[in-house]
């Protein structure tokens, strides 16, 4: 017995990097398979044994408190979206059983129990890293922030020459057709695709060429692009952060393949997403002097936000969102800053209500709101669960019943939307919401597992799904433009290949819920240190992703939120400057 209590650190260090381990097993899926005799896996075993033993030190009861929640957080995210990313691959209804509930909380504590050590760890030593200099940069001067610009513009380049003049997809072709053809409509944004039309009838009317009018907004769009990357670089830059990690912050933008292609896409998701790089500057200036905000930050804070909730249907309950955090914050500051939070408000709804009356835009359709509810009830029909007759009479006025069963995939509602009678949802909408509430009372556990698999690659990160545009040949009848090489066939491959989500650190380059877990990483380091305020800046953030969770079309689309890749590295900095700030003082 004495010689429990003399060695109970190392018996329980064993017992849980024992229990850990057998966790792992289970999650990889490779538990009393052949491949649990391989060497690697069970090296694995004393690597974790090591991280025990290292982490193994008496921590305060804050930072115990802190890396309790983030590791119980992290374990759940990677366990239950591990096994929905399975019955979807596997095309698996039922997901949870009893047996599978009981497995998942096994290894949930498994996990949790390395990932409190790590995070009790990081915790303590975080601090020591320093990312910034207290003192202040004068920043870049004009010629050579140009000069980034351009370089970037040209890292870029090779994809504009690969996809020339830009990559199209169908909603690329539908703003085409619309700015050709001026037909006002909201369902690609009338604000995106007029913004469009300028630059391609200037490009048009200069080189006489459709092709070139489009490849002349591309050109702008990079531009643009590149310029608030930048914008973003110089500012933190300015606020001390060294060369060396501005270097590598310009590197990450000017070569990721990701922003690549995105700087080469007709898509209104590029620039509505670089939108909220100024937004989260303007109040992260707002923030350390106090509202008391030069012109530069106002100005880029009044255009990220038109771009913002004009860009996207979405924006505008982003910004509604945004709008208490930002009066909380600035009330007994300054009276100019809320006049100028409610003037944008009421200028959204002046040019979304009588300008838009006046010239006869068409509304976007209220069915793409209603993505999940109308998949969490095909769900419910297509694993034949019972519905009564009059809920299924009740449901025929929305959509067609006895379609779903064929329709029906669990990661995109488009095959939904394609059997739903949007006029009769958009005219009694709080009767489809009745209907969807009866069921949800009868078949919860359904109504869950449907949101699960809708949602699961903007909190899962190891999704597989596709991210780039792809080229089309036509749509609709109508006349479109297809991408061109202006490249030899070697170099338009290893542009191809770039796309590959399996190239070697690909799940750096794509994962959206790497992303996530970046920025609640980094809102975790500002919670730990006190800087409460700070965790304004993360407010848009947390918007974008909430707007996507309540609403999004499939599981998994990068581009809705593009944002969080721009402003991740950056929200990750701002918990480190602030660490920084709070050791000086």
């Amino acid at each position: 017995m004495n010689y429990i209590k003399k060695n109970k650190k190392i018996i329980l260090n064993i017992l849980f990097s024992i229990f850990t381990y057998i966790s792992i097993i289970l999650y990889l899926g490779i538990y009393l398979k052949s491949y649990s005799y391989d060497f690697i896996i069970n090296i694995i075993y004393f690597l974790i044994l090591y991280l025990y033993f290292k982490f193994d030190k008496n921590y305060d009861k804050r930072t115990k408190r802190y890396s309790i929640i983030l590791s119980i957080i992290l374990s759940f995210i990677l366990v239950v979206g591990n096994r929905v990313n399975y019955a979807i691959i596997n095309n698996i209804i039922n997901i949870y059983d009893l047996k599978n509930v009981f497995i998942s909380i096994f290894i949930i504590a498994g996990f949790s129990l390395i990932f409190y050590r790590i995070f009790c760890y990081m915790f303590i030593e975080i601090n020591k890293i320093e990312l910034v200099d207290t003192k202040k940069e004068k920043g870049l001067s004009k010629k050579f922030f140009l000069l980034m610009v351009i370089m970037m513009v040209g890292c870029w380049g090779i994809y504009f020459l690969r996809y020339y003049p830009a990559i199209l997809t169908p909603d690329s072709h539908y703003v085409i057709h619309y700015s050709e053809f001026k037909i006002f409509s909201d369902h690609h944004t009338f604000i995106h695709t007029w913004f469009f039309a300028l630059f391609f009838y200037i490009g048009k009317f200069i080189f006489s060429s459709k092709i070139m009018g489009i490849a002349f907004y591309t050109i702008i769009q990079m531009i643009l692009l590149a310029t608030i990357f930048n914008i973003g670089i110089n500012y933190f830059y300015k606020n001390g952060l060294k060369k060396i990690y501005c270097i590598i912050l310009w590197l990450i933008f000017a070569f990721s393949p990701l922003h690549g292609h995105y700087s080469v896409t007709l898509w209104r998701d590029i620039l509505f997403s670089a939108s909220f790089l100024l937004i989260i500057i303007s109040i992260y200036e707002c923030i350390i002097n106090k509202c008391c905000v030069k012109f530069k930050y106002l100005f880029y804070f009044i255009i990220g936000c038109f771009i913002m909730i004009f860009f996207r249907n979405n924006g505008i309950y982003i910004y509604i969102f945004m709008l208490p955090f930002l009066f909380i914050f600035c009330y007994y500051k300054k009276k100019r800053m809320r006049v100028l939070y409610l003037s944008i408000l009421i200028i959204y709804f002046i040019i979304k209500g009588p300008v838009f009356d006046l010239l006869n835009v068409e509304r976007s359709k209220t069915v793409e709101a209603y993505s999940i509810p109308l998949q969490q009830i095909s769900r419910v029909i297509y694993s034949d669960e019972k519905l009564d007759k009059s809920t299924i009479k009740k449901l025929e006025k929305y959509m067609d019943v006895s379609k779903i069963k064929n329709s029906y995939k669990s990661y995109i509602s488009d095959p939904i939307k394609g059997i739903t009678n949007s006029d009769n949802l958009s005219k009694d909408s709080l009767g489809f919401l009745k209907v969807w509430v009866s069921i949800l009372f009868k078949y919860p556990d359904t109504y869950i597992e449907a949101y699960l698999s809708q949602t699961l690659g903007y909190w899962y990160p190891s999704v597989d799904y596709w991210a780039v545009g792809t080229q089309i040949k036509s749509i609709n009848g109508w006349e479109t433009v297809n991408c061109h090489s202006l490249l030899n066939n070697n170099m338009t491959n290893f542009v191809d290949n770039l796309k590959n989500n399996k190239l070697p650190f690909g799940f750096f380059i794509w994962s959206i819920g790497l992303n996530v877990m970046i920025i609640l990483f980094s809102s975790f380091i500002l919670l730990y240190n006190r800087e409460y305020k700070k965790l304004l800046v993360f407010v848009p953030l947390y918007a974008l992703w909430l707007s996507i969770m309540v609403a999004s079309p499939v599981f998994s689309e990068l581009r809705y939120v593009y944002a969080l890749f721009i402003c991740a590295p950056f929200c990750l900095i701002i918990s480190f400057i602030n660490n920084n700030k709070r050791k000086s003082s």
